[in-house]
């Protein structure tokens, strides 16, 4: 905190790749830390914006909900016994994810809580295609089942009960259209319960597809809207280390290989070495220029960083400090317009 940071983002799914063992974990260490750091400071809980997440439906939620029955330390099944299109965003479920999570984080409430990503057919997490009639059906895709939404009006609901009663202060969205964003406000708006504040989407110099009509939903003087983005280093590929083989063998794309293979396709790579030569040119590293970038984005909330070193965490906050000055920013749009979005430009990840 003494460098300015006061938002700390989770989700009852984390750690990735889910496991039966490890859902919830993430929330349990931020929990520990919590309840030891505020023995001495009492009023550290309210000095901190914390966000969680609810799991939709899909194969990784499964776990998630098998652990809202156990309590922090209890590790749950790695094939637990529901389905996939059973993790809804229905009322019993919403509540029993939030009172699982304020168990394990040792709070009283959340600040905010997001719906991780929508029950409804979505091109999300690298797919870029609309399927029409998979979505009259009701298919997921995440879930790779056909389903019924809850609908916008009853998880509006859901979530307004919980802010009545104090356990969460704020709710927004994940991985959301811009369709889902106004269905969700206007649903807001006719039942004048409180509408979403954020959107945590991807976002990052490999990926800027919210700029285009999703800004304009979320704008200010629209249903203002505030982006959280995540991947802003594309999963480690804007820092690099994958280009020059200098990741350590803990690093995300060693260590899980086919995991989130959005984020290293051969069209990534390529934007990636583009990136490499304009921060070299600058005397910038590649982290300081994608965060440097990010933070002059205008619709920003706040800005979601992941490290597993505390080196890391340190040139990722150290990058905050930083005002590019024009003429990279116009490099970066030159960039991008000879490789608009590369992170859904790749065949395996259109569908």
């Amino acid at each position: 905190m003494a460098a300015g940071v006061d938002f700390i983002d989770t989700a009852e799914l984390y750690p990735v790749p889910a496991k039966g063992r490890t859902a919830g974990l993430t929330e349990e260490y931020i929990g520990s830390w919590l309840r030891q750091r505020s023995e001495g400071d009492p009023g550290l809980r309210g000095r901190l914006v914390i966000a969680s997440k609810v799991c939709g439906p899909g194969t990784a939620s499964i776990y998630s909900r098998a652990k809202r029955e156990l309590g922090p330390g209890e590790r749950g099944p790695d094939k637990p016994g529901c389905r996939p299109e059973e993790c809804l965003f229905d009322r019993s479920s919403i509540r029993a994810s939030v009172e699982a999570s304020l168990e394990r984080l040792n709070t009283t409430y959340l600040d905010l809580l997001q719906l991780h990503w929508p029950e409804r057919f979505v091109p999300c997490f690298g797919r870029s295609i609309y399927d029409s009639e998979k979505s009259a059906q009701g298919y997921n895709h995440v879930a790779g089942a056909v389903l019924q939404p809850t609908g916008y009006e009853e998880v509006v609901r859901s979530l307004g009960e919980l802010i009545a009663e104090g356990k969460v202060r704020h709710w927004g969205l994940s991985n959301e259209t811009t369709y889902g964003v106004c269905q969700f406000c206007e649903a807001a708006r006719r039942l004048d319960l409180p509408a979403p504040v954020s959107i945590q989407n991807d976002f990052s110099l490999c990926d800027r597809r919210f700029e285009t009509e999703l800004a304009e939903a979320c704008a200010p003087h629209h249903y203002d809207v505030a982006l959280l983005p995540y991947g802003v280093l594309g999963g480690g590929a804007l820092t690099g280390k994958y280009l020059d083989n200098t990741a350590e063998a803990g690093s995300r794309h060693v260590k899980f290989p086919n995991f989130q293979p959005r984020y290293k396709g051969p069209k990534v790579m390529e934007a990636c070495r583009s990136y490499a030569a304009l921060a070299k040119e600058h005397e910038l590293t590649m982290t300081q220029l994608a965060l440097a970038w990010c933070k002059s984005r205008r619709y920003i909330g706040s800005t979601i960083i992941g490290a597993t070193k505390l080196w890391q965490l340190q040139q990722c906050i150290e990058a905050f400090t930083i005002d590019l000055p024009e003429e990279v920013l116009e490099a970066i749009d030159a960039i991008h317009f000879q490789n608009r979005n590369p992170q859904i430009s790749d065949p395996a990840n259109v569908r």
